[in-house]
């Protein structure tokens, strides 16, 4: 049995929360992690990664690192503390507050290429 986690570089929820399924071949788990389209996944066999790799378009990636894809401004607001930030990013995603360290998840995103 091999169980497929699959998760994006930029924002991975970490264990069983990338858990995507179990198969009976390598093949079909690769299969199940192109179809997913997410950046990078991992095959597990017993205790033992058997595999891992990169689902999406090379050149997809090559632009993604060079920013020439869309890029966002998220806005937070601190639920703990208070604090309010706003970053860009290449992507909508949680940050850590600045002030007390929280994951904190966007109040507002804006595509700063409209």
């Amino acid at each position: 049995m091999y169980l497929l986690f699959c998760f994006d570089v930029y924002y991975p929820c970490g264990g069983w929360d990338d858990y995507k399924g179990s198969f009976s071949s390598i093949e079909e788990a690769k299969k199940k992690a192109k179809e997913l389209n997410q950046d990078d996944y991992q095959i597990v066999s017993g205790t033992h990664i058997v595999e891992e790799g990169h689902t999406k378009n090379i050149e997809l990636k090559n632009r993604e690192e060079e920013n020439l894809n869309d890029n966002y401004t998220n806005f937070y607001k601190c639920s703990e503390c208070g604090h309010t930030w706003s970053d860009e990013w290449p992507h909508v995603c949680n940050d850590n507050c600045p002030s007390c360290g929280i994951e904190i998840e966007p109040w507002l995103s804006e595509d700063s290429n409209e």
